[in-house]
């Protein structure tokens, strides 16, 4: 089946079709792993050491949804049907509202404040999402145009200090750091006869820490080179090209699903517009 259908969509189309791909693939997975309020009122919530969360608890909001259950419901409803209503405006009205798109990135950064006291999720897959949905504010080609930018250092930045911290705290210099790592990361795994193709990678790696080292000191330095995105777009396709290698092999050796950075990654592939359907309107 023929793709070339893409090349007529605009470029708002196109991020907005990546948005509501990336959005709804993590609500569903929140909704397999049992995270979401509609299927489970939680009674209690945990300590946090997270200062928007602290707030949150001081303001007594996660107390008042344990005290009202029927409440989590509606917290659910928001955050599966908040983006039809940002994006049936956008395709009625051709342009954005401000109103809307603000209110929805201040739910969506509650809602999953909320969930992560109650539940424990990775924050760090959400993140791309909330400075995501700052785009669907910007109706001036500035805006937007400053919003695909936000968008872009936000994920250069995620991947380049990864790599600056692994080189700081020495980790990098090490000779069994990455087969440690294998042995606490797969350890479910390894504590009984596996028969996984995987299995035998691990335990190769395990035994041979140094091609193990190999290996972390290459994807150390995959995500420095995340770095020249700062001083230069010029290479930006291949730095998309190398966050999908560093994915996938993050998947397939550590079983760490990623998949979320490929959201903002349309920033690298797409960093302009490519026509004028913006609406000259604030």
């Amino acid at each position: 089946m023929s793709l070339g259908f893409l090349h007529k969509w605009s470029t708002k189309t196109l991020y907005i079709v990546n948005f509501l791909l990336f959005y709804y693939g993590l609500l569903f997975f929140c909704v397999l792993n049992g995270k979401v309020f509609s299927l489970v009122h939680p009674l209690y919530f945990r300590n946090t050491d997270n200062l928007s969360e602290i707030a949150l608890i001081l303001l007594g909001i996660p107390q008042w949804f344990v005290s009202h259950p029927s409440f989590f419901n509606l917290l659910d409803v928001g955050i599966f049907f908040f983006p039809a209503l940002v994006f049936c405006w956008y395709w009625r009205k051709k342009k954005f509202s401000v109103l809307l798109g603000l209110c929805f990135t201040v739910f969506f950064f509650l809602y999953f404040l909320l969930n992560n006291l109650f539940f424990l999720i990775a924050l760090e897959g959400i993140i791309p999402i909330f400075f995501y949905t700052l785009l669907f504010w910007a109706n001036k080609e500035k805006n937007w145009n400053l919003g695909v930018n936000v968008v872009r250092y936000q994920l250069l930045y995620l991947m380049f200090t990864a790599g600056v911290w692994k080189v700081c705290r020495g980790a990098v210099f090490s000779t069994n750091v990455m087969s440690n790592i294998l042995i606490a990361q797969h350890v479910d795994l390894l504590v009984d006869k596996c028969s996984f193709f995987q299995c035998g990678i691990y335990e190769y790696l395990i035994e041979h820490p140094t091609v193990a080292q190999i290996l972390y000191a290459s994807a150390t330095g995959m995500e420095l080179l995340f770095g020249i995105g700062f001083f230069t777009k010029k290479y930006d396709k291949w730095l998309a090209a190398l966050l999908l290698l560093f994915i996938i092999g993050d998947h397939f050796i550590m079983r760490i699903p990623y998949w979320i950075l490929l959201l903002p990654a349309i920033t690298l592939w797409l960093p302009k517009q490519r026509d004028k359907e913006v609406s000259p309107a604030a």
